[in-house]
């Protein structure tokens, strides 16, 4: 409901950090995302940018949410992470996503964004590219060590025509 307002700029104040049960006190950037989202519901991103502030909100409270439940940092991160892409789109003044501070031996889940090609084509739709941008946004904001671009097909058609039409998509997306 709260993604919902927002979105229809008559937005109702995010929950606050420390209302769910947490496994210790909110974090400070919990507390301080909270803030610059309130500050740009405020601004009007429910009228300017109504999809992205719907998607800000909904975004910290999964994000408070899984904080709360403490059990699954991946998804927590893609929580985190999500929030602050869409704040991002609302509020030109946020920084970018801190990187993720894995516990000890904690293995972080890598991000995941698909492009789709049209058939026998290696061209991007406006979608794409907006898939793409936004991958990079994230890579330049987090600087990850290791990063993998994969192309694939489906089954249809010769393997040897396959495989070079993936490595085109793989080379394209980059």
């Amino acid at each position: 409901m709260r993604a919902i307002a927002a979105a229809k700029d008559s937005p109702m104040v995010p929950e606050d950090a420390g209302a769910r049960p947490q496994p210790a006190k909110p974090g400070k950037l919990l507390v301080s995302a909270r803030k610059r989202l309130v500050a740009a519901l405020i601004a009007g991103a429910g009228r300017t940018k109504p999809a992205d502030a719907a998607r800000a909100q909904a975004m910290y409270e999964c994000w408070a949410q899984e904080q709360e439940e403490n059990n699954q940092q991946d998804h927590i991160d893609c929580c985190r992470f999500q929030f602050f892409i869409a704040l991002a789109k609302i509020d030109k003044k946020a920084a970018p996503p801190p990187p993720a501070k894995p516990k000890p031996k904690a293995k972080l889940s890598p991000l995941i964004f698909l492009v789709y090609f049209g058939l026998n084509s290696t061209s991007l739709s406006a979608q794409a590219q907006s898939i793409i941008a936004t991958a990079a946004d994230v890579i330049k904001s987090t600087k990850p060590k290791v990063g993998s671009v994969t192309g694939h097909t489906d089954r249809s058609g010769a393997s040897t025509y396959n495989a070079m039409l993936a490595e085109k998509w793989a080379f394209r997306a980059v």
